[in-house]
């Protein structure tokens, strides 16, 4: 699953740290796109040598104590985020899935980092916070994402949607300065909603069948 993640979000690397499980052809599938990542992987005997050359590593662990534990003191995904902007190399270390890292190897990072969840039950299953931390610094700092594939309007584009609800509301309204109110309010919802180009295209077409039947009737 976390071979998988590194392919959907651009990982460099994937470091095992004395692994207790072997890559088997149960592994591979269950890696599906990932398995490159899986086959690639450098397995290594000790924390310290995954984390050579790092400009800052960071241990994920769901538990958050008292203020006199040096080790334990959290820094939120969104402040990490920031935090590693303009680093070449971040390390990322999660631990077991049954009983996460060990003091010492809290000692070899950086940063201590934590996920903010439920204070009910925070433990996240390993896979989900490798998801979760993933997304959110793929989020920021990828040129370009699976999302920008999907075609944007250009402002020729808003300009004719907002001809048609100008012909519209000259159509409806007689009060010049409701007129003027309803279109300054109808061009800052099409714009703040952020419309694909098709989504705006139905909007022109619908305007304009409108306006057509409108101009009718009043022949």
């Amino acid at each position: 699953m976390v071979a998988r993640l590194c392919k959907n979000f651009e990982v460099d690397e994937l470091y095992l740290v004395k692994p207790k499980a072997e890559i088997n052809s149960d592994a591979i599938n269950f890696a599906a796109g990932g398995r490159e990542y899986l086959e690639k992987a450098i397995i290594v005997d000790d924390l310290e040598k995954a984390l050579e050359g790092s400009d800052i590593a960071a241990c994920t662990s769901s538990i958050v104590t008292e203020k006199s534990d040096p080790l334990r003191q959290p820094v939120e995904l969104k402040d990490f985020v920031d935090m590693i902007e303009g680093k070449e190399l971040v390390s990322i270390v999660f631990g077991r899935e049954s009983t996460g890292l060990t003091r010492s190897e809290l000692e070899k990072c950086n940063i201590y980092l934590h996920i903010g969840a439920s204070h009910i039950y925070p433990t996240l299953n390993l896979s989900h916070a490798v998801a979760i931390i993933l997304y959110e610094i793929f989020r920021k700092f990828s040129s370009k994402t699976s999302i920008d594939i999907v075609e944007r309007p250009s402002q020729e584009d808003f300009r004719i949607a907002m001809k048609y609800i100008a012909k519209a509301s000259e159509l409806t309204m007689n009060d010049e300065r409701q007129r003027i109110s309803a279109i300054k309010s109808l061009e800052r919802i099409v714009y703040r909603s952020n419309p694909t180009k098709m989504e705006l295209s139905y909007l022109i077409l619908l305007l304009r069948r409108l306006l057509k039947y409108a101009e009718k009737d009043q022949k």
